[in-house]
């Protein structure tokens, strides 16, 4: 049926109508198409009166005075102003706006709107569906690759789903592998998904189908090639490859930049630490800070208990929040640039040192933390080397202060017979050595920042030598194998160039050849791994490596 004028979809995205019932937008993008009836005279407005107008004008100017006084309007979502957490503070003189329903989030900082925002009720419709169906744009394709077909093909991805046995093969593979060192998602609660995805998959919505690609890719990349044979009898990089495009078509489908679903963050932000592992880390570190931008939109960055949330949604926001910081912190290094994610853009607490069985959605108070080994330990562990890595680049200071509080919350409580634990105190112990390295590292002595006084020679080299070593054995090291995949993405760039340089000018001793097999042990470990080869730091350590082979040939 042909219609007289253009259907109320169309007029509003203001493109051209087929005038036909249903058109072919409307058709094409899934909506209800709405045809307007005949044309009527327009009535007149019924205009406010005098005075209610001036009592408007009153409220607003009095709403312009509190933002020149510093002070926020907003009255329904404000928290109190935060403690400084973890050392971490919030500087802004607003506390911005959250809007949370259902798993989605919005989250505005802008004095202007968040003050205006009762008065306009423009902030209560902000996760109207309604609203975000008619205005929803097209599925961004930034974040697909062209070449591998994924700008078609997303109306459904059903072949890509394993079948049932295997869908649980693959959760237990990421529960051991994965999110025992990425805690991000909550496994008892993800359990249900994983089972509706083995038996009903095409009744997934699309951000619970994202989370479950991404599961299946990341248990993937964490097998060997021989597991992976017998998993899915697939050879390893063609199991990567084909997991990977489903990821990325699932996240297109559920239009990550568009999304306000905290669901989806997470699938993103898994998949990025994970494809850490297979992929140049140019793309990564672009995509990563397009990570931290949507997780502010989301108001990830902003603490839940500013905004009264249950307890449970506030520790999974921490805890994504704080694998964002991680993210940042691995990519940055990668590419040789400072962290996106600096102190005081955020006031997200540290998640709690709890077990995932401690939290469950509907808790109404936080869990006493635990004393001891936990869940979340190994993420915490780096977090705070973190957060103390970024302190001390700023201001003089020591790592003792930073060591007693780990050995006193942590290490202490550690069983180095088990595997989990030693990997959680050994990666700790490498972080600090790496990070003791980096803030005496030469080409830092002129700064005034640097630790005063600076320390011999001999102590840097001595340092970076434990610091290769701990890494090549953390690679080969046996009873860690569900986590070498991980490890492998750890590179430790600055201790091995500043072993080679080093090795390019000292004569031959028992120091510096302990040294040679440590540096040379781990460069043949990464030059066998096409991915380390790709990466920006590769050439320059290459010819750094020639350098060093010819003066010990002298």
């Amino acid at each position: 049926m042909t219609a007289k004028r253009s259907c109320i979809t169309c007029n509003q995205r203001k493109i051209r109508c087929s005038k036909q019932s249903p058109c072919s937008n409307c058709v094409r993008s899934g909506v209800e198409c709405v045809i307007p009836g005949a044309r009527k005279h327009p009535r007149r407005v019924n205009r406010p009166k005098k005075g209610e107008l001036l009592e408007r004008i009153g409220e607003l100017e009095e709403e312009v005075r509190r933002l020149k006084e510093g002070q926020s309007g907003c009255a329904c979502t404000r928290g109190d102003p935060p403690a400084v957490a973890d050392g971490v503070g919030y500087p802004e003189s607003q506390f911005g706006r959250l809007v949370v329903d259902r798993g989605r989030s919005r989250y505005v900082s802008d004095a202007a709107l968040v003050s205006l925002g009762d008065q306009i009720e423009e902030m209560q419709d902000i996760l109207d569906p309604v609203s975000l169906k008619q205005e929803a744009h097209p599925p961004c394709m930034v974040l697909t690759r062209v070449q591998d077909g994924l700008s078609q093909d997303l109306d459904s991805l059903s072949n890509y789903h394993p079948p049932s046995p295997k869908v649980f093969a693959l959760w237990d593979v990421f529960q051991q592998n994965v999110s025992t060192v990425v805690n991000i998602i909550h496994n008892p609660t993800v359990g249900p998904v994983i089972l509706q995805a083995a038996t009903h998959p095409d009744t997934l919505n699309h951000d619970s189908e994202a989370l479950v690609f991404t599961i299946y890719f990341a248990a993937i990349v964490s097998l060997t090639p021989e597991q992976c044979l017998a998993q899915t009898n697939l050879i390893h990089i063609d199991a990567v490859q084909y997991y990977r495009v489903a990821v990325e078509k699932a996240l297109t489908r559920a239009n990550l930049f568009e999304s306000q679903s905290i669901t989806i963050l997470q699938a993103a932000v898994i998949y990025l630490i994970c494809l850490r592992r297979y992929d140049d880390t140019k793309y990564i570190w672009a995509m990563s800070a397009m990570v931290t931008r949507l997780a502010q939109g989301l108001g990830v960055h902003r603490d839940g208990s500013n905004f009264s949330l249950a307890p449970f949604e506030t520790e999974m926001r921490r805890r994504l929040w704080w694998h964002i910081c991680v993210l940042d912190f691995l990519t940055a290094e990668d590419h040789g640039t400072a962290m996106l994610i600096r102190q005081g853009m955020y006031d997200a607490r540290l998640p709690l040192n709890v077990d995932n069985g401690d939290i469950a959605p509907g808790m109404d108070a936080f869990p006493t933390e635990r004393e001891g080994f936990t869940d979340m330990t190994q993420c915490l562990v780096h977090c705070e080397i973190i957060v103390a890595f970024q302190r001390m680049q700023h201001k003089n200071s020591s790592l003792d202060e930073l060591n007693h509080h780990l050995e006193d919350c942590y290490f202490k409580h550690f069983d180095l017979n088990s595997p989990r634990h030693w990997v959680a105190a050994t990666t700790a112990r490498l972080a600090l050595a790496r990070s003791w390295l980096l803030l005496n590292f030469p080409a830092s002595s002129s700064n005034t920042s640097s630790i005063s006084p600076p320390p011999d020679s001999s102590r840097l080299f001595q340092t970076a030598t434990q610091i290769l070593q701990f890494a090549y054995l953390l690679e080969i090291n046996e009873n860690t194998t569900n986590w070498h995949w991980l490890f492998k993405t750890y590179k430790q760039w600055h201790a091995l160039a500043y072993l080679l340089s080093e090795l390019c000018s000292r004569p031959v001793t028992p120091e510096t050849d302990k040294a040679w097999i440590a540096a040379s042990s781990l460069y043949r470990q990464w030059e066998r791994d096409a991915t380390t080869t790709k990466a920006p730091l590769w050439r320059p350590l290459s010819r750094l490596m020639e350098k060093a082979v010819l003066s010990r040939r002298e």
